[in-house]
């Protein structure tokens, strides 16, 4: 399946680089291997020069990571295993991601 993706605030300039506010919300069914979360899908070049922030105010037990090499968002258990496939992930409908990167799409 796929997040959900709606802009808090759109690229900004802060320095020499861009920056972005996202919020984030799960689907009921976990992709294997992370959700898909491209530089472009942020509003952002696809170039290797992004940098992403998770912030996240409840998780309900969950940890979440960005891997940049994979454009993927991982979710994890308690116990720091990844979720399985197909996991409602629904309730988690409020994560906020801060991203800042050089080239704004």
């Amino acid at each position: 399946m796929a997040l959900t993706l709606t802009p808090i605030r759109h690229p900004y300039v802060v320095g020499d680089r861009w920056e972005a506010v996202w919020k984030v919300a799960a689907d009921a069914s976990y992709s294997t291997g992370g959700y898909s979360l491209t530089p472009t899908d942020l509003g952002f070049s696809n170039t290797p020069d992004i940098e992403g922030y998770a912030e996240i105010a409840n998780l309900m037990g969950y940890g979440v990571k960005y891997d940049d090499s994979t454009f993927k968002l991982l979710f994890y258990s308690a116990g720091s295993t990844q979720v399985t496939a197909a996991t409602d992930l629904s309730a988690l409908n409020d994560i906020r991601i801060r991203v800042t990167g050089r080239f704004r799409a």
